[in-house]
């Protein structure tokens, strides 16, 4: 399990629920798969939200769980995103069948799981990138404040 130091506290808690469903992979529990991804994706998109939109515009953002409006606010600073709104339609339609949520449950096949893992990595990659440069660029209060201290010290 590999640990990812960042200040960026959505992305820490998405890499948590992405590596807790890669452990539940090798049990087969896929339906709990499903949804730890689905949440992830919330969590990467706003994670990206924190590393590039300053605190007074981005803290108003934090509070929905609607991927779409997430990604239209990202697609309007970062086209470069590489998600389509149908795809996140699909992971919280995901979602929606590993919580039984429409009310009838199938269990969740393991190709949906495969790609729901292919869709939130790709996006966990770009989350992870723009904190680099983030923490790179003393975008953080947090992470300037270290590193004035350590040249200070």
């Amino acid at each position: 399990m590999s640990v990812y130091f960042t200040t960026n506290q959505y992305l820490r808690t998405a890499e948590e629920d992405f590596e807790a469903a890669e452990l539940l992979y090798g049990h087969k529990y896929y339906d709990q798969i499903g949804t730890l991804l689905s949440v992830a994706m919330t969590k990467f998109l706003k994670a990206i939200i924190e590393a590039t939109i300053p605190d007074e515009e981005s803290s108003a953002f934090f509070t929905t769980e609607d991927k779409l409006e997430l990604l239209r606010i990202i697609k309007a600073r970062n086209p470069d995103l590489l998600i389509s709104e149908a795809e996140c339609r699909w992971i919280d339609n995901v979602y929606g069948k590993a919580n039984c949520t429409d009310g009838i449950h199938v269990v969740m096949p393991k190709q949906t799981i495969v790609e729901a893992f292919r869709l939130v990595a790709n996006v966990r990659k770009y989350a992870r990138d723009l904190d680099k440069a983030a923490v790179n660029e003393d975008r953080y209060f947090f992470a300037g404040l270290l590193k004035r201290n350590k040249i200070d010290n």
